[in-house]
């Protein structure tokens, strides 16, 4: 269906398609900005350690025990543009929680049409796009939109991957899933994700595409464990160090 899709219109009406989606999206998001602001603790805790990292004052000035609430990408990033910008940092948050809202209708739209036809991308794409919980996230200063964007990221570059055999989109892949696990501490699912279409080929005893795709993966994930290596090195001279951190997460389970 995907093909045929492909061949039934003309290249140019993919980028009309996400052009509309992105202005769409961005549109809903942006309606009555200024009203937002910092609702939440955890967004207190990202725009205190982006205002250190804007300062340079590193680690000192990051909010206490950062590790407990994300990676540093989300933050770091806001630090980033508000150096760059002068922006207040609840300004500049959740400004980057709308771009990454709008960048993850656009991708859900790449993963649908790639799977299932132009139609699919596209009922995908308006149906984030008007997500009510989407759109409130996309209006926060918090982790969640920015890592879905980076996670669909990962994943459309795995199907990438997978698809072309490609070792280019194979690196692509680990940094995308390497920026998804600096944002949030679930972002190595990717990888699971990916792995899943070895199951397939393995069933089908296809081992000549098994282990092509496999030497891909593997590294996919050297890459993205490379990234996250710095922030878990640091975790790990924090007092406890990850063991406390896995204690903490294991809780929500109970």
């Amino acid at each position: 269906m995907a093909s045929a899709d492909r061949e039934a219109a003309p290249r140019w009406t993919d980028w009309v398609l996400r052009s509309g989606l992105a202005l769409f999206a961005a549109a809903l998001r942006l309606w009555a900005i200024g009203r937002t602001g910092i609702a939440h603790f955890d967004a207190a805790s990202y725009a205190i350690s982006s205002m250190a990292v804007a300062r340079g004052d590193l680690p000192q000035g990051l909010f206490p025990m950062p590790q407990f609430y994300a990676p540093p990408l989300y933050f770091g990033l806001g630090g980033i543009v508000e150096k760059l910008t002068g922006l207040a940092p609840d300004r500049t948050l959740i400004l980057i929680s709308v771009a990454f809202g709008v960048l993850s209708v656009v991708l859900l739209y790449d993963i649908g049409r790639a799977a299932a036809g132009r139609g699919a991308g596209l009922a995908a794409g308006i149906l984030l796009a008007t997500s009510d919980f989407h759109i409130l996230y996309s209006r926060t200063a918090l982790t969640d939109v920015t890592f879905l964007a980076l996670f669909l990221l990962a994943i459309r570059c795995l199907m990438l991957t997978s698809e072309r055999a490609s070792f280019s989109f194979a690196v692509a892949a680990g940094v995308a899933t390497g920026l998804a696990w600096n944002t949030k501490y679930h972002g190595w699912l990717a990888g699971v994700v990916a792995g899943g279409t070895l199951i397939p080929l393995l069933l089908t005893r296809d081992l000549g595409r098994a282990w092509k795709l496999t030497q891909r993966l593997l590294l996919a994930g050297l890459i993205a464990g490379l990234l996250y290596l710095p922030w878990f090195l640091w975790v790990q001279a924090q007092p406890g160090g990850n063991h406390r951190l896995l204690a903490e997460h294991v809780q929500f389970f109970h």
